[in-house]
């Protein structure tokens, strides 16, 4: 061999947040190799390893340790075996040669493959028996009825995603209008990592807010809430996948409070906030980052709609 029974595959192994799919893998290895003898002794290997069944021991063993090395450098590989009843495979090659439309899916090599049936069904029952694990499982997904497979197929693609606690982003914003590219910015990082948004607003009471001084106390908060609940409605129309998370009060000169707390409840891995990039508000989001790393874990990502101005907090909202 010029190289391993891995190597063809693991040139093509996807990047960290991106999704592969393999149609043919180092799976053919132990099948078509295993019942097409010729091509093992192709291979430039011993005769002798031919009759020898560790060999194909072997073969699993590397299988099964390169799978589960990925999936403890956090690739989930899930595997299907679309099991094609052997009544159903003739059936959809007459229909190959009867339909117009499908004669180019003809093959005489797939019908001479057909005569090989007893010996494929042997390879597979030892191959998936060896190399489903706990962290790679092999799913026997009866694939007669393609409307019933696809469901099932996708299901436990979901399922598999929803297990990996993809990424929930808590966007905090003012309800100014720099809120719209704070919202477009975790949206499009929601894309990327398969995560979805959750928008929030932590409502204080501004000193300049002339008309507080003139509503009774036990009203304003109710009125600000109602308030900003308007305005995220408004800021998420045309973003029919973000939630919308309930305002909450919150002092002054700690609105990170809030945010923390929603943003622990929903399990965030990332909090996008707004920032003028300059003035008050720049260290009010600094303050709320370094209180959200420090004691959540978490990260945080200040977008800035203008330039910084020297004195006032990093890109990075950290605080001075």
């Amino acid at each position: 061999m010029e190289h391993d029974l891995l190597w063809r595959t693991t040139l093509k192994l996807p990047q960290r947040g991106q999704i592969g799919i393999f149609n043919r893998s180092y799976y053919e290895e132990v099948l078509i190799v295993r019942v097409h003898p010729e091509l093992f002794l192709a291979q430039g290997l011993a005769d002798e390893s031919l009759g020898d069944k560790t060999v194909w021991k072997e073969w699993y063993c590397s299988i099964v340790d390169l799978e589960e090395h990925l999936h403890c450098n956090n690739t989930r590989v899930i595997k299907f075996f679309l099991h094609l009843s052997k009544s159903e495979q003739r059936k959809r090659f007459f229909d190959r040669i009867d339909d117009p439309d499908k004669n180019w899916k003809c093959s005489l090599a797939d019908v001479h493959e057909r005569k090989y049936w007893e010996h494929y069904m042997k390879a597979y029952e030892a191959c998936l028996s060896a190399t489903s694990s706990h962290h790679a499982p092999w799913y026997v997904v009866p694939a007669d009825d393609k409307e019933n497979f696809r469901l099932i197929v996708s299901q436990i693609v979901l399922d598999a995603f929803n297990e990996l606690g993809m990424a929930v982003i808590l966007t905090a914003v003012d309800g100014s209008e720099r809120s719209a590219g704070v919202l477009r910015t975790a949206a499009e990082i929601a894309l990327r990592c398969i995560g979805r948004v959750h928008l929030y607003r932590s409502v204080t009471i501004p000193q300049e807010f002339p008309a507080a001084a003139r509503m009774p106390p036990d009203k304003l908060p109710a009125i600000l809430v109602e308030e900003a609940r308007r305005e995220l409605r408004a800021l998420a129309v045309g973003y029919p996948d973000v939630v919308i998370e309930e305002p909450t009060m919150s002092d002054p000169p700690q609105p990170w409070r809030g945010i923390l707390e929603t943003g622990a409840r929903l399990g965030a891995n990332l909090i996008v906030v707004g920032s003028h990039g300059y003035g008050g508000w720049d260290r009010v989001l600094g303050t709320t980052a370094a209180n959200v790393v420090n004691r959540a874990h978490r990260s945080v990502l200040v977008v800035h709609d203008r330039p910084l101005v020297p004195g006032t907090e990093t890109s990075q909202g950290a605080p001075e």
